[in-house]
């Protein structure tokens, strides 16, 4: 940045049209150049021993805020990386979660409909979750559809099956 002292100058004559004309109470105000950026200008006429002047304090933006805006840069990275870093951990858990749940939904609609040899074909019976709780139910699915007679019984027992009169008055809705 330029020295801001001359373009404090000529920010005044520019304004006031000569020093003289500032003021006599002083004034603060900014204004900003072309090559200088925004400067910060107080302005305060002095009289000592019958002679005055004109008193001037020019700081550029820059020096005042630069650590300000160093740290507002720094926190806009830090948010942007932390919600990037947020998403993909989510997706990647959300993954690590629903993944077994909907191999096991799979597992048990193509059982539903009696189509024991999709499930072997599609090797959904030797995957398993990282989870302990979904890896012991699909290893107990897993139990039930490998057992020979299984889905003979299955068939028997929903073939067999009327939904009259039910259990202890209760109807019975079999799957």
């Amino acid at each position: 940045m330029s020295n801001p002292s001359p373009l404090s100058c000529h920010y005044l004559r520019d304004t006031y049209g000569n020093l003289t004309a500032v003021p006599a109470g002083g004034l603060s105000t900014s204004f900003s150049g072309a090559r200088s950026g925004q400067v910060f200008l107080d302005v305060q006429w002095v009289n000592r021993t019958n002679l005055n002047g004109l008193l001037f304090l020019a700081t550029p933006r820059s020096d005042v805020y630069s650590g300000v805006d160093a740290a507002n840069k720094n926190l806009a990275i830090t948010a942007f990386t932390t919600a990037v870093a947020g998403f993909i951990i989510s997706a990647a858990i959300s993954l690590f979660i629903t993944r077994p749940l909907r191999t096991l939904k799979l597992m048990m609609e193509e059982a539903r409909q009696y189509r024991f040899e999709a499930v072997k074909d599609e090797n959904f019976l030797t995957k398993r979750s990282y989870l302990a709780e979904m890896a012991s139910m699909q290893d107990s699915f897993a139990h039930m559809l490998s057992q020979p007679d299984a889905s003979a019984a299955y068939v028997a027992v929903a073939g067999a099956a009327q939904p009259s009169g039910g259990v202890m008055g209760r109807s019975v809705r079999l799957l």
